[in-house]
């Protein structure tokens, strides 16, 4: 790894630590962190009712929000 990990990755690796053994964390949490960069159709109706219809926004924001969580460039 050649960056620093960011808070999010830390916080999952935490938590998954606290279930698995002898497994990188770090590299599960990022993994974990990555799957979720695409919402689901349940996360955009929620996010939208939230947002007051800003739906499609809401979507590049949600991209953002992951993209800083777990920076794809290592």
């Amino acid at each position: 790894m050649t960056r620093e990990p960011t808070e999010m990755e830390l916080r999952v690796a935490r938590a998954l630590s606290e279930k698995v053994v002898s497994m990188d964390q770090l590299v599960m949490a990022r993994a974990a962190i990555r799957a979720m960069r695409e919402p689901t159709e349940e996360m955009v109706v929620a996010g939208y009712d939230n947002a007051y219809g800003r739906g499609a926004d809401l979507c590049l924001d949600y991209g953002a929000m992951i993209d800083a969580a777990s920076p794809q460039h290592s």
